[in-house]
C-alpha cells in the first residue's frame, strides 16, 4: 500500500492535531481498560489492608521514619514478609486477568485508531491482540529476569552477612540497564509487527518474521520514534515540575486544591503523551509505504 501524505513527522504531528478523534479513539481505549483495571488493583490492595490491617500495626508498620532508615529498612522487611503470601495469591490470577484485558484493549483499540487514520487499513483485531499478548509475555518474562537479577545481586554483594551497599547498587544499575536494552529491542519488534500486519497485510506469523529482520528502509522510523520518545520526555519532565510547583504554597493552599492540581496535571500528561503516541502510529503508517514500496514487495505468505 502506498500513502499520499504527510511526508515529515511535523507534518503528520500537524495532521494529527487538525483530526482530534485520532486522540479521542486512542484515550477511549485507554481509559475503558485503565480505569477498571486500576479500580481492580485498588480493591485488590483494600482486600489486602483489611485483612492484615492489625498484624500490620503490630508489627509497627506506622512507625516507620526517614528520620531512622535502618530501622524503616527493617519494618518494611517484616511488613513485606508479612503480606507477600496474600500479594502473591491474588496476584497469580490479577496479573494474568490485567494483561490478557490490555492485550485485548490494545489489539482492538490500535487497529481503530489506524483505520481512522487510513481507513484502507484491514480490520485485524484478533491478529492484532495475539501481537499485544506476545508482547506482555515477553514483559513479564523480562521483568522476571531482572527481579532474578536484583536477587543475584543482592547475594553477590553480601559478604560475611554484611551487605556492601555501594557493590549491591553497581550490580542493580548494570542488571537494570541491561533489561532496558533487551526490552527496547523487543518492544520495537511488536510495535514493528502490526505495521506489516496492516500496511503490507502479511499473516501474523510473517509479520513478526518481518519484524526481526533488519531493513535499510527503517532508519526513518528509528529517528522518528527517537524523536517522539524525546517529545514525550519533555512532556513528563515539564509534567513533573509543574506538578511540584504547588509543594511550595502547601502552607496557605487547600489540600484540596492540591490534590486537584496533581490530578489535573496527570490527566494533561497522559493526554499529550497519548497523542504522541498517535503521532508515532500515524508516521510510521505514512513514512513505511513511501520509504519501503520498493525494497518490500506486498506478499502474501
Amino acid at each position: 500500500m502506498t500513502r499520499r501524505g504527510p511526508v515529515t513527522l511535523a507534518e503528520v504531528m500537524a495532521e494529527c492535531w487538525r483530526r482530534p478523534g485520532l486522540l479521542a479513539r486512542e484515550l477511549a481505549w485507554r481509559w475503558l481498560y485503565g480505569i477498571p483495571a486500576l479500580a481492580a488493583v485498588a480493591f485488590a490492595c483494600y482486600h489486602i489492608y483489611l485483612a492484615t490491617a492489625d498484624t500490620l500495626q503490630g508489627a509497627g508498620a506506622g512507625q516507620i521514619s526517614l528520620e531512622h532508615p535502618w530501622q524503616g529498612a527493617a519494618v518494611v522487611s517484616v511488613v513485606a514478609g508479612l503480606i507477600s503470601p496474600m500479594v502473591t495469591k491474588i496476584a497469580l490470577w490479577l496479573l494474568p486477568l490485567l494483561g490478557l484485558g490490555w492485550a485485548i484493549a490494545a489489539g482492538v483499540g490500535r487497529n481503530v485508531v489506524l483505520r481512522c487514520y487510513e481507513p484502507e487499513l484491514p480490520w485485524r483485531p484478533a491478529e492484532m491482540s495475539v501481537i499485544q499478548g506476545l508482547r506482555v509475555l515477553v514483559l513479564a518474562a523480562i521483568s522476571a529476569l531482572w527481579w532474578g537479577g536484583l536477587r543475584w545481586s543482592a547475594q553477590v554483594s553480601t559478604v560475611a552477612g554484611v551487605p556492601e551497599i555501594p557493590v549491591y547498587f553497581g550490580l542493580v544499575a548494570v542488571c537494570t540497564l541491561a533489561v532496558l536494552v533487551l526490552w527496547s529491542l523487543c518492544s520495537w519488534v511488536f510495535f514493528m509487527a502490526p505495521l506489516f500486519l496492516l500496511v503490507e497485510r502479511r499473516s501474523l506469523a510473517a509479520s513478526l518474521g518481518r519484524a526481526m529482520r533488519p531493513s535499510s528502509a527503517r532508519g526513518r522510523l528509528v529517528g522518528t520514534n527517537v524523536a517522539v520518545a524525546l517529545l514525550r520526555f519533555v512532556v513528563a519532565t515539564g509534567s513533573t515540575i509543574l506538578s511540584l510547583f504547588p509543594l511550595g504554597l502547601v502552607s496557605t493552599a487547600h489540600s484540596l486544591l492540591l490534590w486537584a492540581w496533581l490530578v489535573g496535571m496527570t490527566v494533561a500528561y497522559m493526554v499529550f503523551s497519548s497523542f504522541f503516541q498517535v503521532v508515532r502510529l500515524a508516521a510510521f503508517v505514512a513514512f513505511w509505504g513511501p520509504d519501503a514500496a520498493a525494497q518490500n514487495p506486498v506478499s502474501q505468505p
